[in-house]
């Protein structure tokens, strides 16, 4: 059984991993003004100087980066009202031999969220971008990538998590993915939760997967909701979602078992 609590209003959080470690973003309220910004953390994968490389060594950094993953994307042991991935894109073994150590923290992240009735989420960093700037960029990697850490810097300036400090105050820059606060705003609104990116029809589009507010079938099958969690088809759905809330806070996803006591 669960030991996490339901938050007094919608949470959300953000999620990217990479071999170097877990890029996190979260939003506990609405981010109203313009310096407003959502929190962010890089939970860098433990050292590896002198270690093997076997089976075991490789699952337990996994799992020792996992555990404090977990932690930081349950603060104050509150259960998010949603948890947003960043949905895994990987090449051949040839061009990305990292590809299988991404997938196991991943899985071993999600696979502890369940457990505990996380609601769990993944979304297409490429339609991100979309979401985000209203136009993609060709291909899948840098070039998305680029242009999603532009369009965070400009909204939101540097996040405060690409930049850390040693013991002996010498700053030096992370690995943090920028695009998670993107991702994080993202999360907001599909749950009904305000920041500064405007609510309007052809980003719910983008969020939902669909081409259309009134398509039946979903264009987009990467975009990946809990049942209980999918976005808003409408602005005026979405609103009546940011006017109650508490809608959210009542349920959990249904494929994670039963409810929350009322």
């Amino acid at each position: 059984m669960s030991n996490l609590k339901t938050p007094a209003a919608p949470l959300v959080v953000a999620v990217d991993v990479t071999t170097r470690g877990v890029s996190i973003a979260r939003i506990t309220a609405p981010l109203l003004e313009a310096a407003d910004k959502p929190l962010s953390a890089f939970v860098p994968q433990p050292a590896d100087e002198g270690l093997a490389h076997t089976a075991y060594s490789t699952w337990h950094r996994a799992t020792d980066l996992v555990k404090r993953s977990y932690a930081k994307i349950t603060l104050n042991d509150e259960r998010p009202t949603l948890v947003l991935f960043a949905k895994p894109i990987w090449g051949d073994l040839k061009t990305d031999p990292s590809a299988f150590r991404r997938h196991q923290i991943v899985a071993l992240l999600q696979d502890r969220l369940h457990k505990d009735r996380v609601p769990v989420g993944e979304f297409p960093l490429p339609t991100l971008l979309k979401w985000m700037t209203g136009s993609g960029v060709a291909g899948k990697g840098r070039g998305v990538m680029a242009a999603l850490n532009k369009a965070v810097v400009d909204q939101w300036g540097t996040p405060s998590a690409s930049h850390s400090a040693t013991a002996e105050g010498t700053p030096y820059n992370t690995q943090f993915r920028q695009s998670t606060v993107a991702l994080a705003a993202a999360a907001a609104m599909a749950v009904g939760l305000e920041t500064q990116i405007p609510v309007v029809q052809s980003r719910l589009n983008y969020l939902s997967g669909y081409e259309t507010e009134s398509a039946i079938t979903r264009a987009n099958k990467s975009v990946m909701f809990p049942t209980r969690r999918k976005p808003p088809r409408t602005v005026e759905a979405w609103r009546e979602l940011n006017a109650h809330p508490e809608t959210l806070l009542r349920v959990v996803d249904k494929d994670n078992a039963e409810e929350d006591a009322a």
